[in-house]
C-alpha cells in the first residue's frame, strides 16, 4: 500500500493494473530451455532452404527451355507449398511459445 493511503490519506490516486482485466499472463522463465530453442532453430533453418529452393526453383522455370516450362513450373509450386508448410510450421511454434500454450 502506498504510505500516504497507509496515513490516512484518500487522495492518492490507485496504482493502475500493470495489465488489462481479463488479460492472461503466462510467466516464463528468463532462459528458455535449449532443447525448445534447437527446434525452433531447426524450424528456422528448414523454412530458410524451403525458401532458397523457391528461388532456384523459379529460376529454372523462368531460365528454362519452352519445352521444360510446364515441368519447371510443376516443380515451382511444389517449391513454393514446401516453404508455406515449412513457414507455418516455424510460426505455429513461435505462436505457441510465446501464448504459453506449450513448447
Amino acid at each position: 500500500m502506498h504510505p500516504a493511503r497507509e496515513a490516512g490519506r484518500d487522495d492518492v490516486p490507485p496504482r493502475a493494473a500493470p495489465f488489462p482485466a481479463g488479460a492472461k499472463v503466462f510467466l516464463t522463465p528468463t532462459a528458455p530451455r535449449s532443447d525448445v530453442i534447437d527446434r525452433l532453430m531447426d524450424l528456422y533453418v528448414d523454412w530458410r532452404e524451403e525458401s532458397i529452393g523457391v528461388q532456384d526453383a523459379y529460376d529454372r522455370w523462368t531460365g528454362g527451355r519452352a519445352e521444360d516450362r510446364d515441368l519447371a513450373f510443376a516443380a515451382y509450386q511444389a517449391a513454393l507449398d514446401r516453404e508455406e508448410s515449412a513457414s507455418r510450421a516455424f510460426s505455429e511454434r513461435i505462436r505457441r511459445i510465446t501464448s504459453g500454450s506449450g513448447r
